[in-house]
């Protein structure tokens, strides 16, 4: 029931509306009716989000970071403080747990989902982990006596009649032992009934809420002067994990429709409503840009991908990424995201490029091929370990032209041969089929090559690769110049779309979503096997 002596906010933001950026007016509307950080909560749903909330807050509000903290996150963050801050459970503690308890042959078995069925974050709903299971029957509000409800049903192995058992024994364990578990952040605050202590409450991501998060937003907005809430039900794709668009939806207040997409080409933006309407759902009229032209592309999976300053290869499901990645690595680009480039990697090809250029070797890079290549192909004994060979580099290596040279310390004529051969890692203890594309992709490069710098400016680090590869739900709330759309599902996604209903409108809303992070060209990727039935794409 909705309390008339609360002012109430409901904010429409379709993609790339900058709900953010109106949430910070909001915010400094706040501040100047005498309100002060101190008194306003802004939480939002993903770690992501939140750290570019609080970002915006401390330039908006011209506060430290630290101040920010104690009433800018995550909802699980605002609720752990109130409730103490208590400390979280570990590995090990958890490890000890099955352990003590006997559970351990039924938490980490083979008969569960592996995470190449769906994309990460549904992989944990469905993985018949007793964790998993725990952890989803708390987000849904699930009874424990109704566990059978679980959509992994079919991939617990632990026998029937003690699941409840396990589940009293997981909650007497944390309580025996002084922790808690993420999901424990939230039911603190509902079950010991603790109430937000600002009188102002802004909630971005509404749509992303789980049922136990919607649970603690009731108990807090009965006690606050204002609430704010954004969202665009459109994206609601946590379904899995007890979220629905009907919590934004049957909310009641008054409405705000940010009219304007700064992100979305216009036939991008047709495109996106064209696969939600496939599924009777329609969106709000907005307007976006109609300066970019052909920004809509088929491709084959097979076909060469363009460049662009900024790419997203979004997929549905996590088993296509190392074929994506695979493919990348064979053009020689660079690639953060699943099966991205690490650091290590990073090292390795500049050191390989930076030597068949001619150009010193930093001790970075000297180390990173010490990580990769035999000890004896650096002078060293062969009976020497690893760890003896990176002292040495170390406490000797000297980053100077001479030590370019064939003989000189530690650059023998193995190391050389192997650094300018056609596979450089031919001579690397290494069966992995993707590093060795990756860098018999890139080892030609005109110069060594870097990734994105960090910036570390307050305390936050921006994303180190401008080319990515992530699950759709993985890339929510972010953008790209270009995105690569691949449309390829599962069979079991694709009988869920046989019938309309709610999970084939849920399936268009992941889609809505992957097409809308493009700021400039989207392209439609056909892949093998059966594929996500797109719209034509429309000249």
């Amino acid at each position: 029931m909705c309390n008339s002596t609360i002012k109430r906010v409901k904010v429409y933001g379709g993609p790339g509306c900058g709900k953010t950026t109106n949430e910070m007016s909001m915010y400094s509307t706040f501040l100047a009716k005498d309100y002060t950080p101190e008194d306003i909560t802004a939480i939002t749903f993903r770690l992501s989000s939140a750290t570019d909330l609080n970002k915006k807050v401390m330039q908006t509000a011209n506060i430290s970071k630290k101040e920010v903290s104690k009433h800018v996150g995550t909802i699980h963050s605002i609720c752990n403080r109130l409730s103490g801050n208590q400390k979280l459970i570990k590995p090990k503690e958890l490890d000890d747990f099955a352990q003590e308890f006997g559970y351990t042959e039924y938490i980490e078995n083979k008969k569960t989902v592996t995470k190449t069925t769906y994309g990460e974050e549904e992989t944990k709903a469905y993985s018949g982990n007793l964790y998993d299971l725990y952890t989803w029957l708390r987000n849904t509000q699930t009874p424990a006596e109704k566990w059978f409800m679980y959509p992994g049903t079919e991939n617990i192995i632990l026998p029937e009649r003690k699941i409840t058992d396990f589940i009293k024994d997981y909650e007497r364990y944390k309580e025996k032992i002084g922790r808690i578990d993420f999901s424990d952040m939230l039911q603190n605050v509902l079950d010991n009934k603790i109430q937000l202590d600002t009188p102002v409450l802004m909630v971005d991501e509404f749509q992303d809420l789980t049922a136990q998060m919607y649970k603690v937003f009731e108990l807090w907005e009965s006690a606050c002067e204002y609430v704010v809430i954004a969202g665009d039900p459109l994206q609601s794709i946590y379904g899995f994990w007890g979220g629905s668009p009907d919590y934004y939806k049957n909310w009641k207040a008054e409405e705000v429709v940010l009219k304007k997409s700064y992100r979305l080409p216009a036939q991008v933006w047709d495109y996106a409503k064209e696969i939600l309407r496939y599924e009777g759902m329609t969106a709000p009229e907005i307007t976006a840009k109609n300066e970019c032209t052909s920004p809509m592309s088929y491709l084959d999976w097979d076909d060469p991908t363009p460049s662009h300053s900024s790419e997203l290869h979004l997929i549905r499901c996590n088993y296509q990424a190392y074929s994506i990645a695979m493919k990348l690595a064979a053009d020689g680009k660079l690639f953060g995201g699943l099966f991205g480039w690490s650091s290590a990697e990073m090292n390795l090809i500049n050191a390989i490029v930076s030597y068949r250029l001619g150009k010193q070797l930093s001790l970075d890079q000297m180390l990173a091929l010490a990580e990769y290549y035999p000890v004896e192909m650096f002078g060293m004994k062969s009976k020497s370990k690893k760890e003896d060979l990176i002292t040495a580099l170390g406490n000797n290596y000297i980053v100077k032209a001479s030590s370019l040279q064939v003989g000189s310390v530690f650059i023998t004529q193995k190391l050389v041969s192997a650094l300018l051969s056609e596979d450089p890692t031919t001579h690397m203890k290494n069966d992995n089929k993707l590093l060795t594309a990756k860098i018999n992709g890139m080892k030609s490069a005109s110069v060594p090559p870097t990734r994105a710098a960090k910036n570390t400016k307050g305390g936050f680090i921006e994303p180190c690769f401008s080319r990515n590869i992530l699950t759709i739900h993985g890339a929510k709330g972010l953008e790209a110049e270009a995105v690569f759309l691949h449309t390829s599902i599962t069979k079991n996604i694709y009988k869920n779309l046989v019938i309309p209903g709610e999970e084939s409108a849920a399936e268009a809303r992941v889609w809505y979503v992957g097409a809308t992070r493009a700021k400039e060209k989207l392209y439609i990727i056909k892949d093998a096997g059966k594929n996500y039935p797109m719209p034509e794409v429309t000249a």
